[in-house]
């Protein structure tokens, strides 16, 4: 009588610890599916959108003076806002490197003007400066401006 028992409880406990474990297992590998679903999703998004933003350097002046100065336009035109988080000026070997505080944000069909020190960057007539645009999804556009 005794043995019918034990045959019983073994039995649950048995049961028990099998549905246990597969409880565990189907939660964590829901929790990762979830996580690595999110996470796909989120870069798929970010792709999309790296490839849906479009800017260009409109325009670049240059002021030639004591207080020597560069203007860059820059133009939205894709579908996305852009954030712009540096801009490179570049000549005669040497760079200066403008960050905007926070980057800057360039909404859908807007040009934005930045005035740049250009630094360590000979500003003279009849040299060539280079102008590098990036922004925080690393897309760059180049544009190239010289000083009649």
């Amino acid at each position: 009588m005794r043995r019918g028992y034990s045959d019983i409880v073994s039995s649950l406990i048995l049961t028990t610890i099998v549905i246990t474990i597969g409880v565990s297992a189907w939660g964590y590998a829901q929790s990762t599916s979830s996580v690595m679903s999110t996470n796909y999703f989120d870069e798929v998004s970010d792709s999309v959108y790296r490839i849906q933003e479009r800017f260009f350097v409109e325009s670049i002046a240059v002021n030639i003076s004591s207080a020597p100065s560069v203007s860059v336009w820059v133009t939205n035109y894709g579908r996305v806002h852009v954030n712009i988080t540096c801009i490179k000026i570049s000549g005669r070997g040497n760079n200066t490197y403008y960050y905007p505080t926070n980057g800057y944000e360039l909404a859908t069909g807007t040009t934005a003007r930045f005035d740049l020190n250009p630094g360590t960057v000979p500003v003279r007539t009849g040299t060539t400066i280079a102008i590098k645009v990036v922004s925080v999804r690393e897309n760059e556009v180049y544009a190239k401006e010289r000083i009649p």
